[in-house]
């Protein structure tokens, strides 16, 4: 005999489950050209906001040293040099990190569509700075360098301060759905630095797609209505 009583106790209990989840904070595929893009020619300037800590950008831009290293066809965005190092990048104000501080996961599709893995370096770098401010300490994005040295956050007068927190080494391979993780804060803002570099006599391009920031985020199911169906289904059956 079904004990009715029972399953009724455990039903009124409130029966949940805890599933995780992620949660999208970022996301950019790139189905049409980005508003905010940013560019500078000047060799001597090639911290991009200029010299000067009070030329900084703002966050949600897109940068690039030039046009001719960052374009966006095909549904993606294209980063490529040939005989040097190249990047481009975007910074994200804290608000887009609505979670606060957290482990967060950068997904990607990459391509490289011209590479050769003895004179060619593909990486994503994360960095995050904090103290930026309109007068003494604008946010400046190494985008080219000499040799291949990573992409950075640059300061010339103020306080603010810049780590890397995150890469994901060499890109050897084509893949789709890749991730990087990196843990954030919860004040800073943070740059995603997409950078090629290339040995002389040689040239690298490499595609990314479907750009997305998540979280792991607690969801709660509740089965209350799901358990009274069912007592109602049992109850109803043994009645008749």
């Amino acid at each position: 005999m079904i004990n009715t009583k029972l399953i009724m106790a455990i039903a009124g209990a409130g029966l949940t489950v805890s599933v995780m989840a992620d949660l999208t904070v970022w996301s950019e595929n790139f189905d049409s050209e980005p508003a905010n893009i940013v560019t500078t020619t000047a060799i001597t300037e090639h911290y991009l906001g200029g010299s000067s800590a009070t030329t900084g950008f703002e966050p949600g831009v897109w940068i690039a040293r030039t046009s001719n290293n960052l374009k966006f066809n095909n549904q993606n965005a294209t980063v490529s040099t040939a005989n040097n190092t190249r990047g481009a990048g975007i910074v994200l104000a804290a608000s887009v990190f609505t979670h606060g501080a957290g482990t967060y996961t950068l997904n990607y599709d990459v391509n490289l569509t011209t590479f050769n893995s003895l004179s060619n370096r593909v990486k994503i770098l994360v960095f995050e700075g904090n103290g930026y401010n309109s007068t003494d300490s604008g946010i400046h994005f190494n985008t080219t360098q000499g040799s291949a040295a990573d992409l950075e956050f640059k300061n010339y007068e103020g306080t603010a301060t810049a780590s890397l927190i995150a890469s994901t080494g060499d890109l050897l391979e084509n893949g789709a759905s890749q991730s990087v993780q990196f843990d954030y804060s919860g004040t800073g803002v943070i740059a995603l630095g997409f950078q090629v570099s290339a040995l002389s006599g040689s040239s690298v391009k490499a595609e990314f797609d479907n750009l997305s920031i998540t979280i792991p985020e607690p969801a709660s199911l509740g089965l209350i209505a799901a358990a009274g169906a069912g007592i109602f289904f049992v109850r109803r059956r043994f009645i008749i």
